[in-house]
Formats: structure tokens, C-alpha cells, sequence
């Protein structure tokens, strides 16, 4: 059981904004002197003013973009996805002025594609390089070449050679176009798998550090707890044998009998906890037995539980209640505090089943309490966060999740359609047995 991850406000779409401008005024700068030197140094003869006019215009529009940016604190993407349309239409109307496939800075119009391949989604990268790749083709068919060019080439082989050269550069820039959008879009897929996988893991280790602190609270606790358990003890073996408390020595029966399920439980857990330590290996249970037995310790506990056990049998599953398996002290712990949980909320049906699928040991308890909330559903699993218990302290979930997680296993929690809780656990053979 992952908690989803909260949202929020990033920085991200302004900071793209900021840099497709400052590189959108290297490009509008560059092609302007270009066309500068073409027309007045070189004397190409091209249309100046039709051909400047675009980037005069994408000039002001980045300049607003500028002033946009000053003034709001968070931009949306669908800004920089309308700057790079624009950058696109007026790049080619430039172009067709400025002698369209034979000016040689029309490899500019992948600085859009790789733009967009790099911040916005493959679909409008898709899109982006579709019309791109129209564009430069209907610049080679349709473009104006400066008289000059035509002077030079409009004699025998040369002119077909110059037509060669032209389409060996469309094609040129179609496979650029295809491969830099195609290995940009993988690169960030793998990034964004990557970054997830980060997230994921300091999400572990916090939860992680979480547990590790309150365990250490919970083995000073256990430490503190010893000391009035036996006084609490040895006070109702004293009152057993009073003359003057027949009345109430059934109650007192069952008070000594919870005492002595805790110190049993804490002595369980320090002398596991050494067992561990040497190498000591828990005796190994078929399935059923050993959710049993941990169903008889809760009711030792709490003798009104009503939880019952049995095997799910279908077609589809591969059933093997004979196999053994030595689950982890803490695995115990983690599911007799799920069947509490069931308990307190249905006291008069707790039901569950287990069934072996493929590797793995699936645990289902059912109730028919009032189920949770959805709103706190979406956060069981995080520390504090109550599933709807009175004095519950938001943390039995979230144990029982960790620990779960540590062995490979997960948690869930769904409302049933016919009212009540169904709490799933899934568990690898392979961390068990």
C-alpha cells in the first residue's frame, strides 16, 4: 500500500518558458543577421523586408512572453505549447522569403522539435514533427529561389546536381527530425522511470527510519512494561486467594490470563529477537495452521473474537494448504493487528480465507463493519493516518504495511459492494518459507 503522492505547485512549466525564450532570441538574433549579411554582403538577392517581417513579429511576442513571466508566479504548459506552433509558422514564413531549403539555417526547425521532445508530451512532439516535416517539403516545392542561385545552377548537370543536394538535405532533415525526437522521448521515459524508482525508495527509506524509531520506542516500552505487569500479577495471584473475592474471581481469572499473554508475548519477542541474532530458524506451519494458531492468540486476547478461517478453493488457483512456510515474528504481529482491526469494527463476523497463487501467499479478511471512509482510504498507510478505529493511533497500518513491504509483500484495503471492509495481504513463498 503506496500512499499517492500529494500535489504540488511546481516551477517547472515557468522555468521551461524562461528558457525556450532566451533561446527563441538567439534564433530571432542569428536569422536576423543572417539575413543581413545575405542581402547587403553577399547582394543574395532575397525579399528582406517580407522575410524579417516573422521574426519581427516572434521578436514582440517573445518580448510579451518576457512581461508575462515577470508578472505571474505559474504559467501552464499550453503556453509553451502555443509558442512552439507559433515558432514553427513563422520560422516557415520566413524561410519561404529567404530561399526555403536552400537557406542553409533551416536546420532551425529543430530546435522546436527538440524542444518539445524534451518538455511536452509525445503527442504533440509527434504532431510538432508531422507539421515540420510538411512545412520543409512544401518549402522545397513551393519556396522562391534567390535569382542568383538560379543563375549559377540553371545550366546542364549543375541545376540537377543543386536539386539532388536540396532533397539529399530534406531527407537529411527528415531522418534527424525522426531520430532526435524518437531518442529524446525514450531518454525522458527512462528518466521519468528512473526518478519514480527514486521516489519510490526514499518513500521506503523514510518509512523505513519511521519504523526503525518507533521500534526503538517499542523496545523501551517493553522494557518499562515488564516491571508493573509482574506487579499487576502477582497482586491478582494474592486476590485468587482471597476468601472475600469469590464474586469476582471469573473476572480475575481472565485479567491473570491477559497478563500472562503479554509477558508471554513480550518474553517471545526478546528471546526471537537473540534466536535471530544466532541464526535460530522458526519451526515451519502449513498455511491453515498457522493462521490458526495466530487467530488463537488473538482470542486469548480477546476470547469474544469471532474470527474464523478457512481455505479458498477455485479453479483458477493453484491451492497447496500443505505447504510449510516460517514467516517473521513481525509478520505474526502485523496480521493478528489486521484481525483485531477486522473485530473491532464487525465483532460478530471476522472471516478468513487464504489461497496460494503462482508464489504467492494471498491472505483476504472480511468484515461486515461500516467499511472506511474514502477520503481516508486514499491515505491508509501513511503514519497517524486512523482507518476509523476510536483511540486508534494511526499506526497499526502503517507497521503492518512496512512490514509487509520489507518482505515483498503488500497491503490493501477495499469496501465491499455489500457494506464491510475486505483487507488483502499478498505475501512471496520465497520471503516465508
Amino acid at each position: 500500500m503506496t500512499p499517492n503522492p500529494r500535489n504540488k505547485p511546481s516551477v517547472t512549466p515557468k522555468n521551461n518558458l524562461t528558457n525556450a525564450c532566451h533561446l527563441r532570441s538567439a534564433i530571432i538574433a542569428s536569422l536576423l543577421i543572417a539575413l543581413s549579411v545575405a542581402h547587403d554582403i553577399l547582394l543574395i538577392n532575397i525579399d528582406l523586408m517580407r522575410a524579417a517581417l516573422p521574426l519581427f513579429l516572434l521578436a514582440l511576442f517573445n518580448t510579451l512572453h518576457y512581461w508575462k513571466l515577470r508578472k505571474e508566479r505559474s504559467i501552464s504548459s499550453n503556453l509553451l505549447v502555443a509558442q512552439l506552433a507559433l515558432d514553427i509558422l513563422l520560422l516557415t514564413i520566413s524561410f519561404y522569403f529567404s530561399g526555403g531549403p536552400s537557406n542553409p539555417f533551416i536546420s532551425f526547425y529543430l530546435i522546436p522539435l527538440t524542444i518539445s521532445a524534451t518538455l511536452l508530451s509525445p503527442a504533440f512532439t509527434g504532431i510538432a514533427t508531422l507539421t515540420t516535416f510538411i512545412a520543409y517539403t512544401c518549402l522545397l516545392i513551393y519556396a522562391p529561389q534567390p535569382t542568383q542561385m538560379l543563375m549559377q545552377h540553371q545550366h546542364g548537370g549543375q541545376s540537377n546536381q543543386f536539386n539532388i543536394h536540396l532533397i539529399g538535405m530534406w531527407i537529411n532533415f527528415a531522418l534527424s527530425a525522426s531520430l532526435i525526437t524518437y531518442f529524446i522521448i525514450r531518454l525522458n521515459i527512462e528518466i521519468s522511470l528512473r526518478d519514480h524508482a527514486i521516489s519510490n525508495y526514499k518513500q521506503k527509506l523514510t518509512q523505513g527510519e519511521q519504523v526503525f524509531g518507533l521500534a526503538t520506542l517499542a523496545t523501551g516500552a517493553a522494557h518499562e512494561i515488564s516491571t508493573p505487569l509482574s506487579t499487576i500479577a502477582v497482586t491478582i495471584g494474592d486476590l485468587l486467594q482471597a476468601p472475600n473475592t469469590n464474586g469476582i474471581k471469573d473476572d480475575l481469572v481472565v485479567i491473570e490470563g491477559q497478563i500472562k499473554e503479554c509477558k508471554a508475548i513480550l518474553s517471545q519477542l526478546t528471546a526471537e529477537a537473540g534466536q535471530q541474532r544466532a541464526g535460530y530458524q522458526r519451526p515451519a506451519k502449513d498455511s491453515f495452521t498457522y493462521l490458526q494458531h495466530l487467530i488463537n492468540r488473538l482470542k486469548i486476547m480477546r476470547p469474544l473474537c469471532t474470527a474464523t478461517l478457512k481455505s479458498k478453493n477455485t479453479a483458477t488457483l493453484t491451492n497447496k494448504p500443505k505447504l510449510l512456510i516460517s514467516p517473521a515474528p513481525t509478520i505474526d504481529q502485523a496480521i493478528i493487528n489486521l484481525i483485531n482491526n477486522a473485530c473491532d469494527a464487525s465483532p460478530n463476523f471476522v472471516e478468513l480465507q487464504y489461497f496460494i497463487i503462482e508464489t504467492e501467499l494471498i491472505v483476504e479478511i472480511s468484515d461486515k463493519g461500516p467499511g472506511i471512509d474514502p477520503n481516508v482510504l486514499e491515505h491508509i498507510g501513511e503514519p497517524y493516518i486512523s482507518s476509523g478505529k476510536e483511540h486508534g493511533l494511526g499506526l497499526g497500518l502503517f507497521l503492518a504495511n512496512s512490514t509487509f513491504e520489507l518482505f515483498g509483500g503488500s497491503l490493501s484495503l477495499h469496501n465491499k459492494d455489500e457494506g464491510g471492509t475486505l483487507t488483502r495481504i499478498s505475501l512471496p513463498l520465497n520471503s516465508i518459507t
